[in-house]
């Protein structure tokens, strides 16, 4: 099958500022917060390939004084649906854990960017929507005072409370959309704002989204890996990806938001999600390749 190249590159754009985010947490979390910074994690490869990946993004950075300032302006394709929000978030989370105020300013004002974007786009984007609302948790609790989240903070508050579950409710259904809802849920839940929009998560439709986002990492996803296990040489071993077709592109990425969804949760995330966590690990051990690569064949 030929993939032509600029669709690949499109969609490694895409996809890598959602895949840092989730490694990054990761990393730097403990719990459900956000915590650690400098523990350890200087020395950690990970670490080293995450400031790799964020370092070159400032330098493509729309300035302030022409169109569209704070957008990371991706050479191949353009721009991104919700890339420059969640490439935003990710610089802020580099920078503050790098002690570099340079990325901080850089993904703020590709949040800011994002924003300003984001109530008139067709439909809403759920990894938009988590971006913005960790975001805003992340800035609350380490740099509140900085000018230009100072300034788009009322903005940005005001988006949150009317963002609207998207997926989670069609719970016949799984695909990568339904847990980074999940994820956006908690993040949402922890900016302990509150909304008069009844239709809104932060809002009349809280106690629901709450539920459905706790039920899908504690109860759906291990009944999934109950039923779609397989046995291996170390243990059973599950794909959580996108069915029927399962393409291991999205193994990887639902893999990182799972542990995330778990570490959230903290002593509420069941066993049966910390069980059904390690076959999704064994999983993607088993499926890599020699050289690294998990997502060798299939969609994209």
């Amino acid at each position: 099958m030929r993939v032509r190249r600029s669709r690949s590159r499109s969609l490694l754009a895409i996809l890598v500022p959602a895949a840092v985010v989730v490694a990054l947490l990761l990393l730097t979390g403990g719990g459900g917060s956000i915590s650690g910074r400098g523990s350890g994690a200087a020395g950690s490869p990970v670490a080293a390939f995450i400031d790799q990946l964020a370092a070159p993004w400032p330098k493509v950075q729309r300035p302030q004084n022409v169109h569209n300032p704070g957008q990371y302006h991706e050479p191949v394709s353009g721009g991104t649906r919700y890339g420059d929000s969640l490439e935003g978030y990710t610089e802020m989370l580099t920078g503050w854990r790098t002690h570099r105020p340079a990325l901080i300013r850089s993904g703020l004002l590709a949040l800011r960017f994002g924003l300003s974007r984001a109530p008139h786009r067709a439909r809403p984007s759920v990894f938009e929507n988590l971006a913005l609302a960790a975001a805003d948790n992340l800035a609350r609790e380490h740099f509140p005072n900085d000018p230009v989240f100072a300034r788009m903070r009322p903005t940005l508050e005001a988006f949150l409370r009317q963002v609207k579950l998207v997926k989670l409710p069609a719970t016949t259904y799984f695909g990568n959309h339904w847990l980074v809802e999940a994820v956006e849920v908690q993040e949402l839940l922890r900016t302990g704002l509150r909304s008069s929009d009844r239709l809104a998560v932060l809002g009349g439709q809280r106690t629901y989204a709450a539920r459905l986002s706790t039920d899908l990492i504690n109860k759906r996803i291990p009944a999934m890996a109950r039923t779609g296990s397989v046995p291996s040489p170390i243990g059973p071993a599950f794909v959580l990806s996108d069915p029927p077709d399962n393409p291991l592109v999205y193994q990887g990425l639902s893999f990182g938001f799972y542990a995330r969804a778990i570490q959230m949760l903290g002593d509420r995330a069941s066993g049966a999600a910390r069980d059904t966590l390690v076959k999704i690990a064994r999983a993607s051990l088993l499926l890599t390749a020699p050289d690294g690569d998990l997502a060798y064949f299939g969609r994209n």
